[in-house]
């Protein structure tokens, strides 16, 4: 579902591993909040809301030699839709966090 990632986190990064001819959307969704009154401070830590309550902006498509990086912060929605039983996901996450 839709998320934020921790205040804490300062820098995220998903290198995908995706197979050539792999399923695209396999990628990480960007999201807006339909109603930015009902940001509350529980999405700060990664809550995830509803996603009804969420438009898709765009997809980073899952392929070979692709990336995200973003700064992560209260407007930073992303997800990813539930992968099908026999699909494959693979990538590898760099983030960096700042100490408590």
């Amino acid at each position: 579902a839709p998320h934020t990632d921790t205040h804490r986190k300062l820098v995220t990064t998903l290198i995908y591993l995706a197979e050539p001819g792999a399923d695209e959307t396999l990628g990480t969704s960007i999201y807006a909040l339909e109603d930015p009154k009902k940001l509350g401070p529980e999405v700060r830590n990664g809550a995830r809301l509803p996603r009804e309550a969420f438009a898709a902006v765009s997809r980073v498509p899952y392929r070979p030699n692709t990336a995200l990086i973003f700064a992560p912060g209260m407007q930073s929605f992303h997800g990813v839709d539930a992968v099908a039983p026999g699909k494959t996901r693979r990538l590898v996450q760099f983030q960096v966090n700042q100490k408590k």
